[in-house]
């Protein structure tokens, strides 16, 4: 009788245990905020930050449940924050000149300066093993508008090619479908990632003949954005997104090893090669998100040179400071 009616009550307490964890889990789940964030290709290294603040509960810690979407390019990107498809995104310095065509979304930060990460890349059973065997060639790029494009025309600009002297590049998507192109010899080369640069050579798949890091500068490679609607309604989550942005960049400065191996597995690319890259790509990130002046200059000048805009913006048009300089808390 006694087990029988301490059954029914140990019953009884675990139900009424179950009911309190089941009616308090939603209401835990409801405290993080859900944030949508785009990344503009999914090979970068220098935009793992996201996935590495998300494995180290960073993001969480702010109140923040971060949910990560990538793109081939900067016109697909832009393309989803005009669709209300996300809410934050990390894409390139000349992304900026969107915000003037209508794209309802502004850079709040400068991610990272000259682009150490980019490099043009050939195949390893190619003739070309220099610079100056690329003029007048194909080179294989994201999207028309994007920096991958700019950085064809930059390139050749630098070198003094013009007319059917300069490179001409071809908007292909994704990394995969250049490397198709190039087998099939459909165009030259590729502007890739330093990082599938490196993994080719290691591989005797392909060369990289140069970074763009050297060209380049002063710069800004890769800007964070949100859309305007949250600017407006609710900039603290602009200030708690900012705020794990630079917290991970702080931590990934500090933790190599653990970064590279985050890194490493949503890339799908060695540890030995991102560690090979580490130092000059996590050097060119941005520690607080500030604008610098000069690099600014040079982005609203290569906005005219993609033909994204007709004349160079203004500042105010291209980008808001007033989440910037971030200050980290503990």
């Amino acid at each position: 009788m006694l087990n029988s009616i301490g059954g029914r009550i140990g019953a009884g307490f675990a139900g009424v245990v179950l009911a309190m964890m089941l009616a308090n889990a939603p209401a835990c789940a409801q405290k993080l905020k859900v944030v949508r964030f785009g990344k503009a290709v999914p090979t970068a290294f220098t935009f793992t930050p996201v996935d590495v603040g998300v494995k180290e509960g960073i993001w969480k810690k702010l109140g923040l449940d971060v949910q990560i979407l990538s793109f081939h390019g900067d016109g697909q990107l832009q393309q989803a924050l005009a669709s209300n498809s996300i809410d934050f995104a990390i894409g390139s310095g000349p992304g900026m000149g969107y915000h003037s065509k209508g794209v309802p979304a502004i850079a709040v930060a400068a991610a990272a300066g000259p682009p150490k990460n980019m490099a043009l890349i050939v195949l390893d059973n190619t003739p070309y093993k220099k610079i100056d065997d690329m003029k007048g060639k194909k080179i294989g790029v994201t999207t028309a508008g994007a920096l991958t494009d700019w950085l064809v025309k930059e390139l050749s600009k630098k070198k003094g090619w013009t007319g059917a002297d300069a490179m001409k590049a071809v908007p292909m998507g994704s990394t995969r479908a250049r490397l198709a192109a190039m087998k099939m010899h459909a165009i030259d080369g590729t502007i890739g990632t330093t990082d599938e640069g490196i993994q080719m050579e290691a591989e005797h798949k392909g060369r990289l003949l140069m970074t763009m890091g050297s060209i380049v500068k002063p710069f800004i490679t890769h800007v964070l954005y949100a859309r305007d609607s949250l600017i407006k309604k609710d900039p603290a989550t602009v200030k708690a997104f900012l705020q794990g942005w630079f917290q991970t960049i702080k931590f990934m400065k500090s933790h190599k090893k653990a970064s590279v191996a985050i890194a490493s597995k949503v890339l799908h690319t060695p540890a030995s090669i991102l560690d090979k890259s580490y130092a000059a790509e996590m050097g060119m990130m941005s520690d607080n998100g500030v604008f610098d002046p000069a690099a600014v200059k040079l982005v609203a000048k290569s906005l005219v040179d993609l033909h994204i805009l007709k004349t160079v913006p203004t500042p105010k048009q291209m980008y808001t400071d007033q989440f910037v300089p971030v200050k980290l808390t503990k």
